[in-house]
């Protein structure tokens, strides 16, 4: 697929200058836009290691990447195990439009706060399997999240997309990932 999209630029990437930032940050950076406040923070690790937010405090309006994805999480190569602690980060700054990286902007944080429960839950059914030494494999079987699932997709036109997608772009990497985690302690890469 990449390669059809990269020929499709052909002229256009031939042309291309390589350009590095300029600015970059560790945890904070605030910019003015005029007299408004923007500030871009790192809330910590969750869909990748470099989330960052931009949050628009007089507007309360954040934009969290992919931190937060609808109708249910992208997490190829998530930090489970700092994620939850990052939404929880997120959900307490005052907003009133959550825009995430992919879906519908919320206008109150009741997706937001159905991801943390999604993930706290995640979190807790790994971590009986690993306390009962269960394997990778057993614990993939047991842990299904068939009601989340149900959730995410049950009422959209796109139902078996959404549900294909569910299993293989949340459930096998967030299970394979926190079950990882859980035997060997925090992830340092995104594979």
């Amino acid at each position: 697929m990449a390669k059809v999209q990269f020929r499709s630029l052909g002229a256009d990437l031939a042309s291309a200058v390589l350009m590095y930032p300029n600015v970059v940050f560790a945890d904070s950076l605030d910019v003015y836009l005029g007299k408004r406040l923007v500030q871009i923070r790192f809330l910590g690790r969750g869909n990748t290691g470099g989330d960052a937010v931009v949050y628009v405090p007089d507007a309360k309006v954040v934009a969290t990447g992919d931190l937060v994805v609808n109708p249910f999480p992208y997490g190829t190569g998530s930090f489970y195990g700092e994620w939850l602690a990052t939404l929880q980060t997120l959900s307490a700054l005052d907003t009133q439009a959550i825009v995430p990286g992919h879906g519908v902007v919320e206008h109150d944080k009741t997706y937001l706060l159905w991801l943390i429960k999604l993930l706290e839950g995640l979190r807790a059914d790994v971590a009986a399997s690993v306390k009962a030494g269960l394997s990778l494999e057993e614990t993939q079987r047991k842990i299904t999240l068939s009601e989340a699932k149900a959730e995410s997709c049950g009422a959209l036109e796109f139902r078996e997309m959404c549900e294909n997608s569910f299993e293989n772009n949340f459930l096998v990497p967030a299970v394979e990932r926190s079950y990882k985690e859980l035997k060997e302690g925090p992830l340092s890469a995104e594979d």
